[in-house]
């Protein structure tokens, strides 16, 4: 299982709408 490369692809994901409505 590639729980950590999984965890990490989807944080990263999340991570980039989250900060552009942060910035707004």
């Amino acid at each position: 299982m590639r729980r950590r490369k999984f965890l990490g692809f989807l944080s990263g994901v999340a991570a980039l709408p989250l900060a552009a409505r942060a910035q707004q």
